[in-house]
């Protein structure tokens, strides 16, 4: 999701959910059927909005209980698993667990390409 790496790197994290806060993206890209882009950015928002101890935005309540239909992997982890350099097992027990929820494997947002 080259999309929010690239504004998460440009800015810190707090800045970061305040600017999502008060975008609707995940709304849009929910109401565009992009579930993998809402749900990520879904996911993203608890994750930092948890690690910087700031309350989470109950507006997307109801999405915390969607799941996406199948499994998503980002194309670094799919590459490295064509490769046989890591393992699917690994990846499940690396993954942040708010994204893991949502059927999304992410091990390291600060790793995004």
């Amino acid at each position: 999701m080259r999309f929010r790496s690239q504004r998460l790197k440009s800015t810190d994290e707090t800045s970061f959910i305040n600017q999502l806060n008060s975008s609707d993206d995940i709304n849009i890209f929910f109401k565009n059927k992009e579930y993998a882009k809402s749900l990520y950015l879904l996911s993203l928002l608890d994750y930092l909005s948890i690690n910087n101890n700031i309350d989470i935005n109950h507006s997307y309540d109801e999405m915390r209980n969607l799941k996406l239909s199948k499994l998503y992997v980002s194309k670094s982890i799919y590459l490295l698993l064509l490769m046989k350099v890591i393992k699917i097992s690994d990846v499940f027990k690396d993954s942040i667990d708010v994204f893991l929820s949502h059927n999304i494997l992410e091990g390291d947002i600060d790793d995004v390409a």
